[in-house]
């Protein structure tokens, strides 16, 4: 499925970053002054006029710490040391050298890149603010006619390798079923070949702990023959072309009558269906979204009432 990212305002996100900086200049600052001011009383004794003893400790212990704290960013995976989501102007500069990569045809550097950044960031960070914005950026291309579908199909093609090669096999697909947690099959429409989308959005939900399938080339008979032979809770159809979505309603009403769960909850997604939230009625799915952070929380809800 697509994912969109809201960008965050460039001034604003410069200006953070450099905030950051002097403040860790500013921290680093006091406790070197703290630490001479121990010295220079160290011989004075604990009757030193105007202070009262232990004061220097006493900041230093209760203070500097909160300060220092305040700089790391909790939430980020697999144990990554303090500070490990950039900023977003970091992030953003992330992003633009992705896509430099990506179009200069630097398949190993673009490989090493993710692998790097993969070693810094969650990976819903690295694809929601790094990877995400680079696709939305070339699908708007394509649409303005500055790239054609060849080139477009070629830089998905290395970066979905790249991707798969730098977040490696999730521990959540190796096909062990987590306790409680239930099973999710995603697909791409049937007659489309990009599953970037796909493949992303099944990292993420692995990394969440969920029992993720993939469909990236079946036809709508393979599709329905899956749902019919195993009990899926979830169908994450991926729609990126206007050629496709005309389809999505057929496709969804095949999937429902095939279905072994006559609960089936099926989500779209993909570029096309930015901006259609309100079609999904019309189109007889559950759900329609296009932001893949927010598609986790919500198939995680969906999975758990």
């Amino acid at each position: 499925m697509a994912f969109r990212m809201d960008h965050a305002d460039a001034a604003s996100a410069d200006h953070d970053g450099y905030g950051s900086e002097q403040q860790s200049m500013s921290i680093d600052t006091n406790a070197s002054r703290y630490g001479r001011l121990d010295e220079e009383t160290a011989d004075e004794g604990s009757d030193a006029p105007g202070r009262p003893a232990g004061l220097e400790d006493a900041v230093r212990a209760a203070v500097i710490p909160r300060l220092y704290a305040r700089r790391s960013t909790p939430g980020c995976d697999k144990g990554h040391s303090a500070d490990k989501r950039l900023s977003h102007f970091h992030t953003r500069h992330a992003a633009d050298r992705l896509r430099s990569l990506l179009l200069s045809g630097r398949d190993e550097e673009q490989v090493a890149f993710l692998t790097e950044m993969r070693q810094t960031l969650s990976l819903s960070v690295l694809i929601g603010d790094v990877v995400a914005p680079v696709m939305d950026e070339i699908g708007i291309e394509w649409e303005e006619d500055r790239m054609t579908f060849a080139e477009v199909t070629l830089i998905s093609t290395r970066l979905q390798r790249g991707l798969s090669l730098a977040i490696g096999r999730e521990p959540a697909e190796s096909g062990a079923k987590s306790a409680g947690r239930g099973d999710i099959l995603l697909a791409v429409m049937p007659g489309e070949q990009h599953s970037i989308g796909v493949d992303a959005l099944a990292a993420l939900l692995a990394e969440a702990g969920h029992h993720v399938d993939r469909a990236t080339s079946a036809t709508l008979a393979e599709l329905c023959k899956r749902v019919s032979e195993h009990t899926y809770r979830i169908v994450g159809l991926s729609c990126g072309s206007d050629r496709t979505r005309p389809a999505l309603g057929e496709t969804i009403a095949s999937l429902r009558k095939a279905s072994r769960n006559p609960r089936l909850r099926i989500f779209l997604g993909g570029r096309a269906l930015h901006g259609a939230e309100e079609l999904v009625d019309n189109m007889g799915a559950d759900l329609i979204v296009t932001d893949g952070r927010r598609a986790v929380d919500l198939v995680s809800d969906a999975l758990a009432s």
